[in-house]
């Protein structure tokens, strides 16, 4: 089934519990994908970020700032493509997937938060040159690899676990 919740519309599977956001119009410069969304009395577990989630939406270049939830697993291919005044981005540890492309366009990203555990090589390299790469203390040599190496620095941070702001929970670095 489909569903669209504010400016957000997922695909989800009564029975299962889970959910995919596959689009969105959403019009403002801080984006918070939640972990969870409640369509018709129902919650359900957004696990995805489904291919071009965000490349077709008319106000992606509003867009500035992204938080990542916890509980999303996959981010697809072309998701974030051409939010050229994206700046910053949070990945939460439970991201074990993410799409070629995904970031694609995204030239003004300067500032990436990462605590997934075992960062996946791809070919294409997932963020600009010109980015700063935070990640948790210790882990900076697990990001020595395809995809994520071509950063123009890697810093090593405090993360906390379970940061929450205004109701939603995300993995990130504190700055």
């Amino acid at each position: 089934k489909t569903g669209t919740v504010g400016s957000m519309t997922y695909d989800y599977l009564v029975g299962v519990g889970t959910a995919t956001l596959t689009g969105t119009t959403v019009d403002k410069e801080e984006v918070t994908i939640d972990g969870t969304v409640e369509i018709d009395g129902m919650t359900y577990t957004v696990t995805a970020i489904a291919e071009s989630a965000f490349k077709n939406n008319p106000n992606r270049g509003k867009m500035t700032k992204l938080r990542i939830a916890k509980n999303i697993t996959t981010i697809g291919a072309y998701a974030f493509q051409s939010c050229s005044n994206l700046k910053m981005v949070w990945l939460p540890t439970s991201i074990t997937s993410i799409g070629e492309k995904a970031f694609d366009g995204c030239n003004g990203i300067t500032h990436v938060s990462s605590s997934i555990e075992s960062p996946a090589e791809n070919e294409a390299n997932y963020f600009p040159n010109n980015a700063t790469l935070y990640v948790p203390k210790g882990g900076k040599d697990k990001y020595n690899v395809s995809g994520w190496n071509n950063v123009s620095y890697v810093a090593e941070g405090d993360f906390v676990d379970a940061y929450t702001e205004d109701n939603v929970t995300y993995d990130c670095f504190r700055s």
